[in-house]
């Protein structure tokens, strides 16, 4: 999964958006089809992850 942001300018009275930019890579887990993270009030992003030792 990558997460991705854009920076938006509405100087000038327009609206420009960036290409998206890659946040991070995260390898959740496949069977998760849903609620795979959680971004909290803080900014802080909680996720479902792959557990590699089984």
């Amino acid at each position: 999964m990558n997460d991705c942001a854009g920076q938006i300018d509405t100087g000038n009275g327009g609206f420009v958006a960036s290409p998206p930019m890659t946040l991070f890579n995260v390898d959740v887990d496949d069977e998760e089809h849903h609620n795979r993270y959680l971004v909290t009030k803080d900014g802080l992003f909680l996720l479902i992850v792959k557990n590699e030792g089984n």
